[in-house]
């Protein structure tokens, strides 16, 4: 299976821009009714770029730098939509010959979003794969470089390009490697280079939302909260929610352990389910506030920019992709519940409604396609889960394969529908047997 983008609601930050090369100051937006500020980094870390490019360096610096500004908009912008770590990588061009590569392959890759033609440049975009490979390939074979966040962003480049031209579905194989080097790497507190911090935050939220499909990932508890730094997550709702899901993949393989294996007891049940529960009430005041947050700005005019239009979008997009995570979210962790209840109809209702909610919001959000509302994909999957009936789930899924046409390879949606939770509410039979 091919790769999926990294699901870049900003989780490890609210949302968040980078004012112009040039600027010493910040962008604030004011939250309608919260008091809140959203700030932006004060600056680019990058390098001072030439009005007329004079080598190869400089033009993938001004062509990169393009892509990531401020006034680009949030269909196209691809810090908004891929991660902070992005803003960095004009600083590290020219010093590692698979992060150059796998830069000019992934720009060209994107380029086809805009271009109704795109189709017609593959053989030129997979001639540009096969080189970055190459380039990939020395650098994996120097100690030094293969360890370097410059090898690691060229590796996660090549991730996204496979998605925007070969997308067969929303997770990938190539997720158990990564789920290795961040086993590796340990705690992001070890991290003091912002790039590699904002870099391995970026891919430890594409294996996280893998390991709920892929039982090949599993991590512990301890090991999640160590991956996902508290400290990043204290005054954003979006950050506590993902800190309830990364509760989860273990969960559920606790659940599935106990219903299929040997030592099943009617206590450790009773446990489980009390724990998924409550795991379900954790959440719920993080999604009480992205609701109340995007309620109050479900309108981009109503969000305060003055002088800056653009970013009245992008506040507009983040609210509403934030919600819809919050919303998929609950649908997962009452997955995990419904394995272990037998009578679970308000359960059943809040996930139908909540698909409904999804299915509405990614509607709303289409206006942001194609990378701005790139990641509300994960969420329609999870509507897709949570619905109820068939009509809803056929809703849910009708939006996702249109998200999916935006992108080369699109007509293989129908193909992946195979994909299943590690547990879910089709667990709740093993259940019943037993209790007969």
């Amino acid at each position: 299976m091919s790769s999926v983008p990294t699901p870049q609601y900003p989780l490890h930050r609210t949302w968040a821009t980078a004012s112009t090369p040039t600027s010493n100051t910040s962008l604030q937006l004011q939250e309608q009714g919260t008091g809140s500020t959203v700030q932006s980094p004060s600056s680019l870390d990058t390098v001072a770029i030439s009005r007329v490019p004079s080598n190869e360096t400089t033009r993938l610096v001004t062509a990169f730098t393009d892509r990531i500004k401020p006034t680009l908009g949030v269909q196209y912008n691809l810090a908004w939509t891929y991660g902070d770590y992005l803003n960095h990588v004009p600083a590290r061009l020219g010093v590692n010959e698979a992060l150059d590569s796998a830069t000019d392959t992934f720009l060209a890759a994107v380029a086809t979003l805009s271009d109704p033609l795109g189709a017609k440049s593959s053989p030129v975009l997979f001639e540009k794969y096969g080189r970055t490979l190459t380039s990939l390939r020395k650098c994996l074979d120097d100690p030094v470089k293969a360890t370097s966040p410059e090898t690691l962003c060229a590796i996660l480049f090549l991730w996204n390009c496979q998605f925007i031209w070969q997308r067969n579905g929303p997770i990938t194989t190539h997720a158990d490697g990564v789920a290795q080097i961040l086993r590796l790497r340990g705690s992001v507190e070890k991290c003091q280079d912002p790039f590699e911090l904002n870099l391995l935050l970026s891919l430890r939220a594409v294996v996280l939302f893998d390991s709920l499909f892929n039982g090949r990932i599993a991590f512990d508890d301890q090991e999640w909260i160590a991956m996902f730094d508290s400290r990043l997550y204290e005054l954003s709702p979006e950050g506590q929610a993902v800190q309830c899901l990364t509760r989860v993949p273990s969960l559920m393989r606790r659940i599935k352990a106990a219903l299929t294996g040997d030592l099943l007891h009617q206590a450790t049940l009773a446990d489980l389910e009390k724990e998924a529960h409550a795991l379900r009430a954790d959440l719920e005041p993080a999604l009480s506030r992205l609701r109340q947050r995007w309620q109050k700005n479900s309108s981009a005019t109503d969000i305060a920019a003055k002088g800056l239009p653009h970013l009245a979008g992008l506040g507009h997009c983040h609210f509403l992709r934030t919600y819809s995570l919050g919303l998929a979210i609950a649908i997962f962790i009452n997955e995990a519940r419904l394995a272990l209840c037998l009578d679970a109809a308000e359960i059943l209702q809040e996930s139908h409604e909540f698909a409904l909610e999804i299915t509405h919001l990614a509607r709303i959000a289409s206006q942001y396609r194609p990378l701005g509302a790139s990641a509300v994909s994960i969420c329609l999957l999870a509507a897709e889960v949570g619905a109820a009936d068939v009509e809803t789930k056929s809703a849910a899924r009708s939006v996702r394969v249109e998200y999916a046409s935006d992108f080369q390879g699109f007509q293989d949606v129908e193909v992946c529908q195979d994909l299943q939770l590690i547990c879910g509410r089709e667990w709740s039979r093993v259940l019943t047997r037993e209790t007969m």
